[in-house]
């Protein structure tokens, strides 16, 4: 891999935790032991304006999860146009990236400036994470709709999407999905439940073919996969944002009907929330964006095996979070932590500039390592610890002054 130092960009005073966190529409994976961030956009505030811009995305952002340490990978090859509202799915040693909404370049004057739009994509990109190198890839078949705030999942060797939002389907009047164009001024835009398989083999599209009850169209939703079963919950379609529960019973291609209870304590609905698995039999909901455009803050636990929902009481009502995406990690034999990386603090709706996490918000499962607690403990004494620092193994040194280095920007 090709590492490069993390270092401040764009106006001087910006923190370069706020390079990492500060975004919306990325994505977030786990490879290894890292999380990896990618793409997005971010609001930067200069002096009386503030201007949306996107994120590099000739870059990755790695988080080492035993080591709390943030490198900044350079990528080359085919890197896609700067976008948001991508996802993403890591199968192997690559990192694939589908759809969301590009900036494209529109016109360029003589002096070097230019214009751009953004539009919808479906173009299928594969970052190889032992070269660093992007490839556009162009699969045979029939091409899936452009799109954003989709769902992803690998199973079995193969990527699946469901839903998103985008303009009207074209030239896909032989597969059978639905589409419902939005009533508010989107240039012609709505919701789908298209379903489809990328083979990285044969390089090419298909459409499964499902039974049971297809989820309705719907964007902004969020799904998870364990045990060969995915798990798709909330999202909006229209003017409403939904708190039903679907599963897709990969080996069977059966749809199972909404499996909210609503005479049960239950999450209301919403979208731009997160959905993961922490173990065998139980996913975690954090935040989203509720049906009375409220920005949400609270966390429950869904066990799949009794489809019971339990509210978590985690201290975190101060950290309200929409859009951003959610990562759990954990060592063998141990219960890990859960990860939120990116997005708004504050409703997207917000009369004045709206405001972007600019930290990780992590959910502790079990206490951290003994060896993390010691690294902090080494960094909150740094004035008394550090003259012994080159007596430690030189990893352990090294982890302690990346650490100190980042903590100090």
């Amino acid at each position: 891999m090709q590492f490069a130092d993390i270092v401040p960009q764009g106006p001087e005073t910006e923190h370069f935790h706020k390079r990492i966190h500060c975004r919306s529409g990325h994505i977030s994976v786990k490879y290894r032991n890292y999380v990896l961030v990618w793409g997005g956009s971010r609001e930067v505030h200069y002096d009386m304006e503030t201007k949306h811009e996107y994120h590099d995305t000739g870059e990755v952002m790695m988080y080492n999860c035993c080591t709390e340490v943030w490198t900044r990978l350079i990528t080359s090859g085919q890197i896609p146009l700067k976008c948001s509202g991508s996802t993403g799915v890591i199968l192997g040693e690559c990192l694939y990236v589908f759809g969301g909404t590009i900036l494209r370049l529109q016109q360029v004057f003589n002096d070097g400036e230019g214009t751009s739009f953004e539009t919808s994509s479906n173009a299928l990109y594969k970052l190889d994470m032992r070269t660093l190198v992007w490839t556009e890839l162009h699969p045979s078949g029939v091409c899936p709709s452009p799109c954003d705030k989709l769902v992803s999942w690998e199973y079995a060797g193969k990527l699946y999407f469901f839903g998103g939002f985008g303009p009207n389907p074209q030239n896909l009047a032989n597969v059978p999905f639905m589409y419902i164009e939005s009533s508010e001024d989107y240039a012609h835009k709505g919701w789908n439940n298209q379903f489809l398989c990328y083979n990285p083999e044969e390089n090419n599209w298909s459409w499964p073919a499902s039974k049971g009850p297809t989820p309705l169209p719907r964007a902004a939703h969020a799904a998870d996969i364990k045990n060969g079963k995915v798990y798709i919950f909330g999202g909006r379609l229209l003017d409403e944002r939904v708190n039903t529960l679907y599963c897709i019973d990969m080996e069977t291609m059966r749809w199972t009907e909404n499996l909210t209870n609503l005479s049960d304590e239950c999450p209301e609905g919403r979208s731009w929330h997160s959905f993961s698995f922490i173990n065998d039999t139980t996913a975690i909901i954090y935040g989203g964006f509720s049906k009375n455009n409220m920005i949400l803050s609270d966390c429950w636990q869904l066990n799949v095996e009794t489809l019971t929902w339990t509210r978590i009481e985690t201290n975190r009502r101060d950290e309200p979070r929409l859009w951003h995406n959610s990562v759990y990690f954990s060592s063998p034999g141990r219960e890990g932590e859960l990860f939120m990386i990116g997005g708004y603090k504050t409703s997207v709706y917000h009369n004045g500039p709206r405001q972007l996490a600019d930290a990780l918000l992590t959910l502790n499962f079990e206490p951290k390592s003994l060896y993390r607690l010691c690294i902090k403990s080494c960094l909150k004494n740094f004035k008394e610890t550090s003259s012994q620092w080159k007596l430690l193994p030189k990893t352990v040194e090294k982890t302690l002054k990346q650490r100190l280095e980042q903590i100090n920007y």
